[in-house]
């Protein structure tokens, strides 16, 4: 006996073979190698960096389940080249409608950010280019701040999310007390009539409602403010603000609400933009602060410090420009400046213009003061009202004829009420 060949079956079977076994096993090696190679990580990271609008180096790229891209030790760079923001471990899952990030650990200095803010602005700004919405997951985040430094780690959870053409950042973070931080930034979009039907006015409209109660480190607070007014504050490496803040930005410029709390603010750094400067530390306290049109409308904050020293050119530079008095221990200055014992003030400011009053609610021990050493008042507060021009005067060089028309002063002209001379 024997076994019939067919050349003609032996060929076709020979050719089924390659096609429904050879090659797709190739093809299959193939694509595991160039998933696991150096072109398809840079092709993911080019994809990603695209999408973020800023350099980024990723050092491994693994796919764990479908749909989902992990990313080893990813770095994120500022326009100009600078790592800002360090991520060991990041999962990239996308649907039809949103993009999801999962990372195990993030530990953000100012720098870092500075970099969310600015994704955040273009996410909020460029719709055509970020089309779906994003939701990142941070299971251990802290801030990597000398300020930050006894920040409990926690979770922190970032939505970005578009509805009815409106864009929207809202930020999460609990706290030990069982509420959460949160930070909304919205971005409305209203569309208007202008003489005919054919001509349309658009007006972007952001508002943002932040409550803060767990200490913010104030440089985090400065380097998301960029652009703004407060990006140029200083209050040192170690100051943290608590608080809330209720605000809007339209044609017309900022408007808004604030209350809160600024610790441990370094003076000598508040003070550097003054004629004279000032040593130690403080507590800030912004009871009320209401501003609209981009101007302040109403403000009382109050200041208090232990221990301490004031420059004789500030101390100068309050009597003559504020109005205030010299105490008794004015005169006991080196001609450098005065240790305090204790210092405190609050200051109104409202259409009529501004007062400056010692602050005894906050500090008994100064009594009608605004610093005083061994129990003698080294000054006073002024005995009235004055112009809010007398403010921008203090961050005026010494030796300037008129208003400040550059830098600080200028800045702070800018924002305060137009009129004002407080009569008493």
């Amino acid at each position: 006996m024997f076994v019939a060949r067919s050349a003609a079956r032996i060929a076709r079977a020979r050719v089924a073979f390659v096609l429904l076994v050879v090659l797709p096993c190739l093809g299959l090696g193939a694509w595991a190698v160039h998933r696991r190679s150096g072109m398809h990580r840079d092709a993911v990271r080019l994809a990603w960096q695209r999408q973020v609008g800023l350099p980024l180096t990723v050092a491994a790229i693994e796919h764990p389940r479908p749909g989902v891209i992990r990313g080893r030790e990813c770095v994120l760079a500022t326009s100009d080249g600078r790592p800002a923001l360090t991520v060991p471990l990041i999962e990239v899952e996308t649907a039809a409608t949103e993009v999801r990030f999962r990372i195990d650990r993030l530990r953000c200095d100012a720098a870092g950010a500075a970099v969310l803010a600015s994704v955040a602005g273009e996410w909020l700004d460029r719709g055509a280019r970020f089309d779906r919405n994003c939701v990142v997951e941070i299971a251990d985040f802290a801030w990597d701040t000398p300020a930050g430094s006894g920040d409990d780690p926690s979770p922190l959870r970032i939505e970005c999310v578009v509805q009815a053409g409106d864009r929207a950042v809202r930020i999460v973070r609990p706290t030990s007390s069982g509420s959460d931080d949160e930070v909304k930034i919205l971005r409305r979009i209203d569309a208007g009539t202008a003489g005919d039907r054919d001509a349309r006015q658009t007006a972007v409209r952001f508002e943002i409602d932040g409550d803060c109660r767990r200490p913010l480190p104030f440089p985090i607070l400065v380097a998301c403010a960029g652009g703004t007014p407060l990006s140029g504050c200083d209050a040192g490496d170690e100051a943290v603000v608590t608080g809330r803040v209720r605000a809007a930005y339209d044609a017309t410029g900022w408007s808004g609400t604030a209350h809160g709390l600024i610790d441990r603010v370094d003076l000598a750094a508040c003070t550097a933009a003054l004629a004279g400067g000032a040593a130690g530390e403080a507590t800030i306290a912004v009871d009320d602060l209401r501003w609209s049109g981009g101007r302040i409308e109403a403000c009382n904050i109050a200041c208090t410090a232990s221990r301490g020293r004031l420059e004789q050119r500030l101390l100068d530079s309050l009597v003559g420009t504020l109005g205030c008095r010299p105490g008794p221990a004015y005169g006991l200055s080196d001609g450098r400046g005065r240790a305090f014992d204790a210092a405190g003030w609050r200051l109104w400011i409202d259409h009529r213009g501004a007062e400056l009053r010692a602050a005894p609610d906050a500090t008994p021990a100064l009594g009608g003061s605004l610093a005083i050493v061994g129990g003698g008042s080294i000054i006073d507060p002024p005995p009235g009202g004055f112009p809010v021009d007398r403010l921008a005067w203090l961050l005026a060089p010494p030796g300037a004829a008129f208003v400040p028309a550059t830098g600080p002063g200028a800045w702070l002209m800018s924002i305060l009420p137009r009129s004002g001379g407080r009569v008493e």
